[in-house]
């Protein structure tokens, strides 16, 4: 028998396997527009958009010119018709137009500009249009400036750099150099350490050189008034003890000069507590409440301070001090109080914390404490912490207003070092602190 034939299975051929069934999309005309035509239109349109983007949208929406602000001393106020846009040196735009810019820092000539301010509309995006401003700033108040600056280096010892920069920004006045020796003579009793000796000895350097080279002469001057301070302040060795740094400061110590020096200073120490004696002051007397906040009478008294236990501190220098009577605050400023105060004198609102730091009157942990103060239950009696200086003076301002009519001529403020001390040891003449 003869065998049939077996015909092959194929697949049916699918529309991807042939070029005839693919899939082909035409555009249609629009408009009587051929679509290589209106795509080209299309295409251009972008490109020419993405130009102007690039090239001209900043300089219509941006027309003026960059002034560049550069002023010595540095940290003047930059205002652009009185609104205020940083503090040199910065770079701020001004609008095309008639313009005045102020420029001023307090106790200088201030400097103001006007001008019509142009600038260029093409590619600003690129190439700012720049106006340059050096300024050097003319002194004005020599006698503010460092009174202000021994102001700020009292409460800010730890910012060495007040020292040299008061005296570089205030050389130029003729009548300057007079107030500047007067604020390094004050400003010495704030230095306790090496850092700050070391600025002090620059600053004072600098204003004998009118601050420039250092030349022979100048160096004999700086040299003659740091001898001078041996002979015009007796306590000198025991500050050049304790500024210098350990190694330094442990050869003053170790020398024969200082050696006689202690020696002396015990004698007469010795001599002062005799003549004071220790005989217990009256406690703190009547007290009276402001705000809720109680406020004790403390006597008048004498104090030698900075005694310890020792009868002597290597640190702070016993020494005599006049104690007026005044009146202190049981506890420290709690946080409700404080938030009275910032109720009727809403600039101090933790909310404008940044136009506060563009005015240097406070730093970044203004009252940082108070983000959690829903999580202490007494928080509204816990002292106020991470104020500044300047805020605490603005407090004690608003609580002198706050003073009965009783205590006509008194004024809040914050305590005096020996006021403090006397207080705390509960005004009994040299006795230890608590």
């Amino acid at each position: 028998m003869a065998k049939k034939k077996r015909k092959p299975i194929r697949r049916n051929p699918q529309p991807s396997d042939t070029q005839e069934n693919q899939i082909e999309v035409r555009l249609k005309p629009i408009l009587g527009i051929s679509p290589g035509t209106y795509l080209s239109i299309l295409y251009g349109i972008v490109i020419l958009f993405i130009l102007f983007m690039l090239l001209f949208f900043k300089g219509f929406r941006d027309q003026g010119e960059y002034i560049q602000v550069t002023t010595f001393p540095p940290g003047a106020s930059v205002k652009i018709d009185g609104l205020y846009v940083g503090s040199s040196p910065c770079e701020a735009l001004v609008l095309k137009g008639f313009h005045n810019v102020t420029i001023s820092k307090p106790h200088f000539e201030p400097f103001v500009l006007k001008d019509t301010f142009k600038g260029p509309v093409f590619a600003t995006l690129f190439f700012r249009p720049r106006r340059r401003l050096q300024i050097n700033l003319e002194l004005s108040d020599p006698q503010g400036l460092s009174r202000q600056a021994l102001r700020d280096f009292s409460a800010n010892p730890h910012i060495p750099e007040i020292l040299s920069e008061t005296v570089w920004a205030g050389y130029n006045s003729p009548s300057g150099n007079d107030e500047l020796y007067y604020f390094l003579d004050r400003a010495k009793y704030f230095v306790t350490n090496s850092l700050q000796l070391h600025d002090f000895i620059y600053a004072l350097g600098s204003l004998e050189a009118n601050v420039g080279v250092m030349t022979p002469s100048s160096l004999i001057s700086t040299v003659q008034n740091i001898v001078q301070l041996n002979q015009k302040y007796r306590n000198f060795p025991f500050w050049l003890a304790m500024v210098l740094q350990e190694k330094s400061g442990q050869r003053v110590v170790d020398s024969t000069w200082f050696s006689e020096f202690l020696s002396d200073y015990r004698s007469q120490y010795g001599q002062l507590q005799e003549r004071i004696g220790t005989t217990s002051q009256p406690g703190v007397g009547s007290f009276t409440q402001i705000r809720g906040l109680r406020f004790y009478a403390v006597p008048a008294g004498e104090l030698i301070q900075g005694a310890g236990k020792s009868g002597f501190a290597s640190v702070q220098i016993p020494h005599p001090v006049a104690i007026p009577s005044f009146y202190f605050s049981e506890t420290e400023v709690p946080n409700r109080l404080y938030r009275e105060f910032i109720e009727e004198n809403p600039a101090w609102d933790p909310a404008n914390k940044l136009q506060l730091e563009e005015q240097g009157l406070v730093d970044d942990e203004y009252l940082s404490s108070w983000q959690a103060e829903d999580v202490q239950s007494d928080w509204e009696e816990l002292p106020v912490s991470h104020v500044s200086f300047y805020a605490a003076q603005a407090f004690c301002q608003w609580l002198s207003a706050e003073l009965p009519d009783s205590f006509a001529g008194y004024s809040a403020r914050l305590p005096f070092e020996s006021e403090w001390e006397w207080a705390a040891r509960g005004s009994i003449v040299g006795a230890d602190t608590p």
